[in-house]
């Protein structure tokens, strides 16, 4: 059984090449004589089978060569030969078919090898250009960070990244002609100890500076310069590469800090607020006397960052405690809120502000900063909140207000009145989606209704509305307009739009509030058109009809009665009924007028006298009317 396919496939190339020379050597003998040299084509077969199947098919191949070349070509064919000469070429034959065998074998394995080795030196130098691709795109695109790399000992710059000349305002291609050209650009007053500094720190890994540059334009930067030794096999730097970075923001925050700090001692002596200085490398911590003043602590108690928190009501505890960690590890200014109890004065609210320092490793190193009595301003504050809350429900009723009023209600809030809101029944009356426009004049000019606007049967212009003229006027505007849809489809409304000023007094927009006043409207226009029929009718009966109100005065008398008196409408009524009857004659009927008064229905016949002097006879009833209260 063989191992495997593949050492059978190399056993059968063996066979088969063994064969075929066989053949080839059996058919080319007639012509060539092949007999004479036996080996030939065998050393063929022997050579394809080691190069192609291996070792051990050259050996197979060598073995049945030897077999096939002594029953087929040398002397005694077809019997074993044991003669001397034909068994040392044979043995010759078969040490050199080994030989060759072993040979190609061996090149075989070797050039497999090389093969592998080329594919993984391929795969190498793939990765390696890969790398040194993403190196360099990430080196080009870095913006706030330039990077380097030099052979300081041959005093060479490899490479410096784009972010070189953002930094230095200046090209870096001077810098690969002249190694140091970059110190050029550092202040004088940082040159000869950056320059010191690189050249005996730069391949020992210490290399960490901060300096002043001075760029072509004037102006100063501070610069944070790393650099870190690259070894080589035998452990030797021969490289350093490094990082250089901007930090003139931060030496200003630094700077500003400090000013900070100077103008808060100021504060601090007429604010009594108290400092505060935490050191967290060495974990120590000062406070001012006036620091102490305000939590109420005595010179007994240690300070400390335990001991701070620990003056903090329980309920502000955790969360102060959680605000200053993040403060540390957001590089962020400190600014939190809490209460303590103080011994005498209980419970004060307090603010600590606070800067944090960082070394160049970016770890916070120290703390600084004050704090503040709020109290006062809490209580402000609340005072404020509470204000804003009973604003905040003043505004809710008077929303509910204007939703559960019968009057249709607009504001403006501007002058021009661009822009108003409206409540539903003002919705309703325009015959618009509640929330859409609400102004007849918005910014656009563009008349968003379906209606417009009359008074006295004329159209009003837009800018003599009553809200836009109450705007424009600053005086309250009061009348009675139509909306008019169509000819038979027109909504009378009442009101009054007064305008709204801020605390200058300037129109700062305007207030209406209108009712539908279309159903009275249609009632008086059928009372009065009932009046004209009554009055037509009175005024052709043979009757003396009249009516007096409840102070005696008349208000209405039919033609008769006119003519009987000789009086017109005008001299008539208004009058009291003494004026127009005589006193005689009213004497004789007040009787019978308080009787009605008292709510009775009164008929009678007199003789009455009037003060023209005549007497007349009259057949009367009187009743009384109610109005609808």
């Amino acid at each position: 059984m063989f191992k495997s396919q593949s050492q059978l496939q190399s056993y059968g190339l063996a066979i088969s090449a063994t064969f075929l020379a066989l053949v080839l050597m059996l058919g080319l003998d007639p012509w060539f004589e092949t007999s004479q040299t036996p080996f030939l084509l065998f050393f063929g077969a022997v050579t394809v089978s080691a190069l192609f199947g291996g070792t051990r098919s050259g050996f197979l191949a060598t073995v049945l060569s030897a077999l096939l070349i002594n029953y087929f070509f040398l002397e005694l064919k077809r019997a074993i030969s044991f003669e001397l000469v034909n068994n040392v070429r044979l043995l010759l034959f078969i040490l050199q078919g080994f030989g060759i065998s072993y040979l190609c074998g061996a090149f075989r394995t070797a050039e497999k090898k090389a093969q592998v080795s080329l594919k993984q030196l391929q795969r190498s130098q793939e990765a390696l250009r890969e790398s040194e691709e993403q190196y360099r795109q990430l080196a080009e695109n870095l913006v706030e960070i330039g990077f380097w790399l030099s052979e300081p000992q041959k005093a060479r710059l490899i490479y410096v990244s784009p972010a070189y000349e953002r930094i230095w305002g200046c090209s870096r291609t001077n810098l690969y002609a002249n190694f140091m050209a970059w110190s050029e650009a550092i202040h004088i007053d940082d040159r000869e100890r950056v320059q010191k500094a690189f050249y005996e720190q730069a391949l020992c890994g210490g290399y960490d500076q901060e300096y002043r540059i001075v760029r072509p334009d004037g102006s100063v930067r501070w610069i944070h310069d790393r650099g870190f030794p690259m070894k080589d096999e035998s452990g030797e730097p021969y490289r350093v590469v490094g990082l250089v970075e901007d930090i003139s923001e931060r030496k200003e925050t630094e700077i500003s800090l400090q000013e900070t700090l100077e103008r808060l001692n100021l504060a601090q002596d007429s604010a009594h607020a108290g400092w505060w200085n935490w050191d967290m490398v060495n974990n120590h911590v000062i406070w001012s006397e006036e620091y102490r003043d305000l939590f109420g602590l005595d010179s007994t108690i240690v300070p400390s960052y335990e001991n701070w928190l620990a003056c903090i009501i329980e309920e502000d505890r955790e969360q102060t405690d959680c605000k200053t960690r993040q403060a540390l590890e957001k590089q962020t200014e400190l600014n939190v809120e809490f209460r303590i109890q103080h011994p005498s004065k209980g419970m004060r609210w307090l603010m600590a502000i606070g800067r944090p320092f960082y070394s160049s490793e970016g770890k916070p190193v120290r703390m600084a900063g004050i704090t503040l009595d709020i109290t006062e301003r809490k209580h402000s504050e609340e005072a404020l909140h509470q204000s804003e809350a009973i604003a905040l429900a003043w505004a809710k009723e008077l929303e509910t207000f204007m939703e559960t009023v019968p009057a249709a209600i607009w504001v403006a809030r501007d002058p021009q009145c661009y822009q108003m809101s409206a409540n539903r029944t003002a919705y309703e009356l325009m015959r618009v989606p509640f929330g859409s426009i609400a102004t007849s004049t918005p910014a656009s000019g563009q008349y968003p209704f379906s209606f417009k606007t009359f008074k006295n049967g004329q159209e009003v212009p837009l800018e003599e509305l009553p809200m836009q003229r109450a705007a424009r006027t600053a005086q309250e505007v009061e009348e009675e307009i139509e909306f008019v849809f169509s000819e038979t489809d027109i909504r009378y409304l009442y009101g009054k739009a007064v305008p709204l000023l801020d605390e200058f007094g300037k129109v700062r927009g305007a207030i209406a509030a209108f009712l539908d006043i279309t159903e009275r409207k249609q009632m008086q226009e059928a009372l009065r058109r009932r009046e004209e029929e009554l009055r037509l009718v009175t005024n052709q009966v043979p009757v003396l009809i009249s009516f007096v109100n409840s102070q005696q005065r008349y208000r209405f008398n039919n033609l008769t009665y006119q003519k009987w008196f000789g009086r017109s409408p005008a001299e008539v009524c208004g009058k009291h009924l003494r004026e127009v009857l005589g006193e005689s004659a009213y004497q004789k009927i007040l009787p019978y007028i308080e009787q009605v008064l008292a709510g009775q229905q009164v008929s009678y016949s007199s003789q009455i006298p009037y003060q023209d002097g005549g007497t007349r006879y009259r057949d009367r009833e009187q009743l009384l009317q109610f109005n609808c209260r």
